[in-house]
């Protein structure tokens, strides 16, 4: 069968058309009061305003004031400032307000939506009591899923069933002259997640030496499982393994193991914070001393703090385990700055500070550690796993 030109013509300017269309398809579109139309990827609505990634602009902050409607591919969790929650994606009604609609009833939509559905119909439920209490026969926003913006206070992607996230971080030192040295120092630690459900591995190792002689020999790895439960994910409950190793402290293994119950205070850019308290077993083997064993409790903070811009932050976590049964009590502190580079590279300046209240006979209690350090964050979902398959 033969084709005119003018025929291959028309299909190559439908095919242009089709591939257009679904290019500007998976756009999100967000419609100005002033009748201005702006294209790219909603990222957030909180307090600073609604965050759209384009490709001609990076990502710009939108005052919601400004918006007349909007339309998502993706779906979102909206929080409207009564409590009451939502997820959706959002569209444009047949009156011409903005609506949440609710996701379609696929399988892999409802694995990858069911927390967030789940904690969204708690929120609501919380948010139609107090608004019954307030004024009877009131219905929550999310109810009807009218979208004022004035009156929401957060809208979040929602996250995918699987995700994960990570980092690996080097640093090494070697001088010669007239004193020999070579420091090595590395760290890293990987976190799969599924749904609520969180598993950490991390670790570190330190090797120093001068002109010959061993002056830091030390290692720590650490396992570690979370749950998050509660209202839009606050609280978590974990169990974590740790071992340890200092051949100049005469530690030949440190092993901690507990459980403990969580907060987190802060978890939006530009603040992390979150705090676990629970009860610890701490078994301690020496090469010279007598073993030790005991019952402890272990305090943990994790805190970081974006300052002038995302590229800048400053970082803060401890580690304490007071004894119960003995008079022990350890501490480890690591404080630094991190300053984003080339992608995902970034360079930290760091000091770490550790404390062993009841050390080897031979042994100091403190030791402290100024680190500068080249790292790697990576991170991903299921989508970088299986693709569409």
């Amino acid at each position: 069968m033969r084709i005119s030109r003018k025929q291959a013509m028309k299909t190559l300017c439908a095919a242009t058309t089709l591939l257009l269309l679904g290019g500007t398809a998976l756009a999100d579109t967000v419609r100005m009061k002033n009748g201005d139309v702006l294209t790219g990827s909603v990222v957030r609505l909180d307090d600073k305003g609604l965050v759209l990634d384009t490709d001609y602009a990076d990502e710009i902050t939108i005052d919601p004031e400004d918006i007349d409607s909007m339309v998502t591919e993706e779906e979102f969790v909206v929080r409207w400032e009564d409590g009451s929650e939502r997820v959706g994606r959002i569209e444009v009604s047949d009156q011409g307000t903005n609506q949440v609609v609710d996701p379609p009833a696929s399988a892999d939509n409802k694995r990858m939506l069911a927390d967030n559905q789940e904690e969204a119909a708690a929120a609501t439920d919380a948010a139609r009591e107090m608004a019954a209490k307030k004024s009877p026969g009131a219905v929550a926003d999310s109810e009807s899923g009218r979208l004022d913006l004035d009156r929401v206070a957060s809208m979040k992607k929602v996250e995918p069933y699987y995700r994960y996230s990570g980092n690996i971080n080097a640093g090494i030192n070697v001088s010669r002259g007239n004193t020999d040295t070579t420091d090595i120092h590395v760290d890293g630690e990987i976190a799969p997640s599924f749904g609520r459900n969180t598993i950490l591995f991390g670790g570190q190792l330190n090797k120093s030496e001068a002109s010959g002689e061993t002056t830091a020999s030390n290692w720590r790895i650490r396992a570690q499982y979370d749950r998050s439960f509660g209202p839009r994910r606050r609280w978590f409950a974990n169990v974590f393994n740790t071992y340890e190793n200092d051949e100049l402290a005469d530690l030949n293994l440190r092993i901690t193991a507990g459980a403990g119950l969580g907060y987190i205070f802060f978890k939006d850019d530009p603040t992390w914070l979150r705090i676990s308290l629970g009860p610890a077993f701490v078994n301690e083997n020496f090469r010279e001393e007598a073993d030790r064993a005991f019952l402890g409790l272990r305090w943990a903070l994790d805190f970081e703090q974006k300052l002038w811009s995302d590229d800048l932050s400053f970082y803060h976590n401890d580690t304490m385990t007071f004894g119960l049964s003995e008079t022990q009590y350890v501490l480890y502190t690591t404080t630094g700055l991190k300053v984003g580079l080339l992608d995902n590279l970034s360079l930290n300046a760091e000091f770490q500070y550790n404390y062993n209240g009841e050390p080897a006979d031979d042994a100091v209690k403190d030791d402290e550690r100024f680190i500068f350090k080249l790292g790697y964050t990576f991170g991903g979902d299921e989508d970088d796993w299986w693709g569409d398959w």
